[in-house]
């Protein structure tokens, strides 16, 4: 499906869009809070949107006639990050959006974004219950690099404020006002390969195996 048309689409019908998302609560997820990685090594992180319901509403994003037409998240994690997406080749979108025509994939130094759709006519993207209440559908997988030791903390987030991305199989605008998917955050540990111990732990360290010494001998003399 092409973009455009289903932003107007979801523009037109837009009047309906608060109504029909109800006591639903949207946001964009990692699947994890916390990922850790060696210097060197490459972390895939799997993006969500993540749907709750809080007053019995049924589900926009999975189950029969539901799901995404289109959908965009972007990733924040700033110029000087410790664990990066490098290029658009490591930005891997769901198979299920199968619009080549408008699928982007935006890398920048300090962020990396996804925006894809469904060709016209092609079913809806849908996502899974996981709980009661709670539905999940996959976006996409991004591929951080560990460049160097640190704490990275990436923000998870619509991709362009400015327009519509999530579009449902019914034509709602979930982020119509943009507010209405919430971001999130995750974090990732890069550590140094083979990182040497600091110097404390080797004088704990020390100091345990001279104190197990000691008390084998002490044990030894006790013997004889």
């Amino acid at each position: 499906m092409n973009r455009t048309f289903g932003v107007v689409v979801a523009l037109l019908v837009g009047c309906s869009a608060p109504v029909a998302r109800g006591d639903l609560i949207y946001q964009v997820v990692a699947e994890q809070a916390d990922y850790t990685a060696e210097v060197g090594a490459t972390v895939d992180v799997r993006i969500f949107l993540r749907e709750t319901a809080t007053g019995g509403e049924s589900s926009q994003i999975a189950g029969a006639g539901n799901g995404l037409l289109t959908a965009g998240v972007r990733l924040d994690f700033g110029g000087s990050a410790a664990a990066k997406v490098l290029s658009a080749a490591d930005v891997f979108e769901n198979a299920g959006f199968t619009s080549a025509a408008t699928l982007v994939k935006d890398v920048t130094a300090g962020s990396a974004g996804l925006a894809e759709d469904v060709d016209f006519l092609d079913p809806a993207v849908q996502g899974i219950e996981v709980s009661p209440g709670v539905a999940m559908l996959e976006l996409g997988v991004f591929r951080f690099t560990a460049l160097a030791a640190g704490l990275t903390v990436v923000t998870v987030e619509d991709f362009d404020l400015g327009q519509v991305n999530f579009v449902t199989a019914g034509f709602v605008s979930l982020d119509d006002p943009p507010s209405a998917v919430g971001p999130s955050t995750f974090s990732i540990n890069v550590s140094r390969s083979g990182a040497v111990p600091e110097p404390a732990s080797v004088v704990l360290a020390a100091s345990g195996l001279l104190g197990l010494g000691l008390w084998a001998r002490l044990r030894r003399h006790r013997i004889v």
